[in-house]
This record gives structure tokens, C-alpha cells and sequence, in this order.
């Protein structure tokens, strides 16, 4: 992957004439592909209860692409690519209705709810190549690259009943990857300098980090962050460990074995080229 990474750059640099590049800005929203799975559980107080899964879609959301294209010949270009993703917010939510005695000694029902937002957010880098297909104002494209990608995954939690309230915060370290990217789409001429279009574009990556964090943990609004032992608040990611990963000191971070999760997306995008 880094080899063709190379090669790419490197292209351009033989083949380019600035009579044909162009800068373009693109946007759109992606869904995850086929994203990772969480489950939202509601339980009743006569023992009934329903778990539904959900998609936790950490590479789907907003994203903005900008890209220079250089000239490789009649049809094809070289692009280099860099964007920004954020999945704004995907979220589990747990209710439990319990019944307990007040102090009345009668059976009343409390609702429990438990919500959990997860936030994740990158920024691709993709030196690629881009072919049109047809003449005339109306053309077909298709856009193939390896693609960086540097991303961040976070979560905020809260836990709410008539007596308790828990607000929690957790982060995992930045972590890089390689991946790829490819688009398929139609554009048009609005003018002999712009040019918009549109695309289905197919994202594949994953998301691996080093560290995990709590960094924040409430309960009933008084910050306990720093009652809460070492080994509960940090944990290490390798690919290797020896012994017990969680260890027999409170005040020494849990160590585990690293995990890929999956960062892909597939997104509608609408944009506009202009012709430099």
C-alpha cells in the first residue's frame, strides 16, 4: 500500500500540464458499510424484554472533500484528495422500568434510562486517479485511490433514575490507518470553468487505536474522576502482552490486545470542479 502510495505522487510529476487541472470541493453523507453493531435493550417490570441491534457507524456521517486533478491524458487525471469526516453522534439508549416500595411501602414503577453517544471524526488523505467516460456536457466518472485515514473515536454516557445520575466521559488515542476509496458518478458543464457533478463514493478503512481514557465520570454531579483507580481509567491496546493484562495494581493502567474496528462508509456526494 505504501509502495502504490509512492507511485502515485509521483506521477503527476512526469504528466502534468495545467492547461487541464482543476480544483474541486465535494460534500455529502455517508452510512456505515457495514459498520459496527450495538444493541438497545428496553426491559419492562413484568420481566419482558426487547434488545434491537443498531448500527454504531463510525466512518458514516458528514463529509467534505477537497482535490487538485492534474492531466494524465485526454480522459484521466491524477487527483490528490484530502477530507473530513464526522459522524455526528450515534447513539444507544437502554430503559429499564423497575418496580419498587416507596416509603408509603407501595409498589411503584421507576424508569431507568441510560443513553451513550459515540462521536468519531478523520481526515483522509487519497492521491489517486480519476477517468471520464463520454463527450459533450454530460459525462460519466469514476474515481479509484488508496486512501490514509487518521481518526478519533470518543463517548459521552449518562445514566438517569428518580435517585441517581452517572455522566461519563471516555476517549480513544488518534490512530492512522491505510484503506481505500473509490467513486462513481455523473457531471455536468454549467459553464467552460465550472463544472458540477455527483457520486456514489465507497470509503474501506478501519480504526485501530493505542489508548483508551476515561476523562470524565460524575455521580450525582460531584466529579469522582480521581476516586476511581488507575487500571479502571486507562487501558493500553498492543499486540502483544504477557501475563494478566489487568494486572494486581490498582494504580497501574489495564493492558489488552489491540483490535481493528471497522471505519468504512459508502456516501452521496454532490460537488463542483473548477477548471483551473
Amino acid at each position: 500500500m505504501k509502495k502504490l502510495i509512492v507511485l502515485t505522487l509521483l506521477l503527476p510529476v512526469v504528466y502534468s500540464n495545467a492547461q487541464d487541472s482543476y480544483l474541486s470541493l465535494s460534500g455529502g453523507y455517508g452510512i456505515g458499510m457495514p459498520g459496527n453493531d450495538g444493541v438497545e435493550i428496553v426491559e419492562y417490570s413484568d420481566g419482558k424484554r426487547v434488545e434491537t441491534l443498531k448500527h454504531v457507524n463510525f466512518g458514516s456521517g458528514l463529509n467534505v472533500d477537497l482535490a487538485h486533478g492534474s492531466p494524465l491524458g485526454k480522459s484521466a487525471h491524477f487527483e490528490l484528495a484530502v477530507g473530513y469526516q464526522n459522524n455526528m453522534g450515534s447513539t444507544l439508549e437502554n430503559t429499564y422500568y423497575v418496580e419498587e416500595r416507596n416509603s408509603a411501602n407501595q409498589l411503584v414503577e421507576k424508569v431507568e434510562n441510560s443513553i451513550r453517544t459515540i462521536n468519531s471524526s478523520s481526515f483522509r488523505f487519497a492521491p489517486g486517479f480519476r477517468f471520464m467516460a463520454g463527450e459533450g456536457n454530460v459525462r460519466g466518472f469514476a474515481k479509484v485511490a488508496p486512501q490514509l485515514i487518521v481518526a478519533k473515536v470518543s463517548s459521552d454516557f449518562e445514566f438517569m433514575s428518580d435517585d441517581l445520575n452517572i455522566v461519563s466521559a471516555e476517549e480513544y488515542s488518534r490512530a492512522a490507518s491505510f484503506g481505500f476509496m473509490a467513486a462513481l458518478g455523473c457531471e455536468r458543464d454549467i459553464s467552460n470553468k465550472l463544472v458540477i457533478f455527483g457520486s456514489v463514493n465507497a470509503s474501506l478503512g478501519y480504526y485501530s487505536p493505542n489508548e483508551w481514557k476515561l476523562v470524565k465520570y460524575e455521580y450525582n454531579g460531584e466529579d469522582v474522576l480521581d476516586k476511581i483507580a488507575l487500571r479502571d481509567k486507562q487501558t493500553y491496546y498492543s499486540k502483544e502482552i504477557e501475563g494478566n493484562g489487568s494486572g494486581t495494581n490498582p494504580e497501574q493502567a489495564t493492558r489488552q490486545l489491540k483490535t481493528r474496528m471497522d471505519y468504512s462508509s459508502i456516501a452521496l456526494n454532490i460537488g463542483v470542479r473548477f477548471l483551473l
